[in-house]
């Protein structure tokens, strides 16, 4: 009986281990955030009529929590409340404030013109929230929008060019202007990489555009510019003749 016991121990302080080192690893979730729709409005709590399967699957896979209320009854703040965890008589938005400071923000036209006019007051940026305590336990935090498919959250990237904004902390920027870094380039090269590489694509398909087969006569082949003109250029199926001026960047730019 004692061996028995021993036995019995054994294997539960295994799986109590094994058991301890899963649920230390820290899992990735993904919170989904619906202004007005109340809890009875899914199907997977009850909703016959409105049909969300999509909704209803991430709960059948998931964890459905409830005992989770709004902060508040309005937009701005309820969202406040959320991220920073404090209630509405310490949070620092306690109402929504369209910040008419700015112009005129109950203007569909004006905003169409200017869409900054658009949006609450925002939090001070002394302001810590989930992000912040996230971040600190290794945690990748990002917001995407729904028609982004190329690109998700955690991803490297680097821009050049309008919309303005570089030295902000946080940007709100489109797609189509943004080009994946690859892990092995630091963000010190991208960001040197972007303005010769748009040099780059205006004189290949903007000042002349040109066709697979085509010579072309590069000076200054070894320059910043010229070792990716090269490049590109034999990717259009072109011959290039480069121009250097020395022995020693003869290599650089063969490479």
């Amino acid at each position: 009986m004692k061996v028995k016991l021993t036995f019995i121990i054994i294997i539960l302080i295994c799986i109590s281990c094994s058991n301890l080192k899963q649920y230390n690893e820290s899992p990735n979730f993904v919170f989904i955030l619906a202004d007005d729709l109340g809890y009875g409005e899914l199907g997977a709590f009850g909703q016959k009529i409105i049909e969300t399967p999509n909704i209803d699957k991430l709960a059948k896979d998931g964890m459905i929590l409830t005992n989770h209320y709004s902060g508040s009854p309005v937009c701005a703040p309820a969202r406040a409340v959320l991220l920073t965890g404090l209630h509405t008589g310490n949070n620092p938005v306690r109402g929504n404030d369209e910040w008419r400071e700015r112009g005129d923000v109950w203007s569909f036209q004006e905003m169409f013109k200017n869409p900054d006019l658009e949006g609450q007051r925002p939090m001070p940026d002394s302001t810590i929230t989930i992000a912040n305590y996230l971040k600190s336990n290794g945690y990748k935090t990002g917001m995407v929008g729904s028609n982004v498919k190329d690109f998700k959250t955690g991803d490297r990237v680097s821009y050049a060019g309008a919309p303005l904004g570089s030295y902000s902390t946080h940007r709100n920027y489109p797609t189509k202007n943004l080009v994946k870094v690859p892990d092995n380039i630091s963000f010190k090269v991208a960001a040197t990489l972007m303005t010769k590489g748009l040099t780059t694509f205006y004189l290949l398909h903007k000042t002349f555009p040109v066709k697979s087969g085509q010579t072309i006569l590069y000076h200054a082949a070894a320059g910043g510019v010229g070792q990716i003109f090269g490049q590109w250029a034999k990717s259009l199926g072109c011959t290039v003749i480069g121009t250097v001026g020395s022995d020693e960047k003869v290599n650089i730019a063969k490479e």
